[in-house]
């Protein structure tokens, strides 16, 4: 739901692409959105909810919107409410498409900045 920030890893030439672009009967939507509900009956995620709802809508203009349980919200919020659940987005127990060949076929120095950045441990980047 929150996407990859990265259109790059996507493969797509922009953000836009995943946007319905119409047809010669239906007009081209304003925006795509994704939701996905987890269930919290455990109090996993620091929320007094049963059901937590994450949404993610992007516009052709190229920004996104974030909703958490159906409010506005951050995107930083959402990632801190993720962690606080032991679900950082960030983390690698789902590994992405090309991660695997990318980590197998790295050298040293690329090896490196997978697990530092794996590990939370990496900089900013000049």
């Amino acid at each position: 739901v929150l996407g990859e920030q990265s259109k790059g890893k996507l493969r797509l030439e922009d953000r836009e692409e995943v946007i319905f672009a119409g047809t010669e009967t239906k007009s081209k939507a304003s925006f795509a959105e994704v939701s996905i509900v987890f269930d919290n009956s455990d109090g996993r995620f620091p929320l007094d909810l049963t059901e937590v709802e994450l949404s993610r809508r992007l516009y052709r203009s190229g920004e996104s919107e974030y909703r958490l349980a159906g409010k506005l919200t951050r995107l930083a919020d959402i990632q801190l409410m993720l962690a606080e659940a032991g679900l950082s987005p960030g983390g690698y127990s789902v590994i992405g498409q090309g991660m695997v060949d990318q980590l197998v076929l790295s050298g040293p120095a690329e090896r490196k900045l997978l697990f530092d950045d794996a590990a939370g441990i990496r900089g900013p980047e000049l």
